[in-house]
């Protein structure tokens, strides 16, 4: 089989936009609205990441892990589990928050979906900054979908013993802060251990 893709152009939107870059928000968005070649651009913009999402997430099994264990053939669930197949290392910045709102678009709307968001805690008594922007940018994903937000809390000593003894050997590149920030995010997130935010909790 072909498995080449098509990449289409996606035309530069120039002109009017350009002279008003430096525009209030408000004036900005009303000549973005209004600009069909700069709608015509977003919505093919939008589909190629929505096509690219719906290939990742399209052969998600219907049975979790553990309903898979099952010997019992009365006790598996006929038409899938409820249970999450499907998690988004959610920091609540936009790249996690456009990706969960696209799985959101091509998963059927019974599937829940797990967010893993990972919060590294200092002595400072403040919630780090990816929880509190984790649980505003739940408040505005599809309310209809049930969104389980896992908080995966990290203390610094968590963090350097696993950074040392593991991490800083799996990750490449290992030649920045942000290599070594995402690494350690997507480890801890993977390592699959976490709390249900308590209003996830019948």
């Amino acid at each position: 089989a072909d498995h080449t893709y098509r990449i289409d152009f996606i035309p530069y939107v120039n002109h009017s936009i350009d002279r008003i870059i430096h525009a209030p928000p408000d004036i900005l968005l009303n000549e973005l609205e209004s600009n069909s070649e700069f709608q015509n651009a977003s919505k093919t913009f939008l589909n190629q990441l929505q096509n690219a999402v719906q290939r990742r997430v399209i052969n998600i099994p219907s049975l979790c892990r553990q309903c898979k264990q099952f010997a019992d053939s009365i006790l598996r669930p006929l038409n899938g589990c409820q249970h999450a197949k499907l998690a988004i290392l959610f920091s609540g910045g936009i790249d996690s928050t456009v990706l969960a709102s696209l799985v959101d678009r091509v998963l059927p709307i019974n599937e829940p979906i797990d967010l893993l968001n990972v919060a590294f805690f200092s002595a400072v008594s403040a919630p780090p900054a990816d929880r509190q922007t984790g649980l505003q940018a739940l408040t505005e994903l599809n309310p209809e979908r049930h969104w389980n937000f896992v908080k995966i809390d990290i203390n610094l000593n968590e963090l350097q013993h696993y950074r040392e003894s593991i991490i800083k050997n799996v990750i490449y590149p290992c030649s920045t802060v942000l290599d070594d920030s995402i690494g350690s995010a997507l480890w801890f997130a993977a390592r699959g251990n976490g709390i249900l935010h308590q209003d996830n909790v019948p």
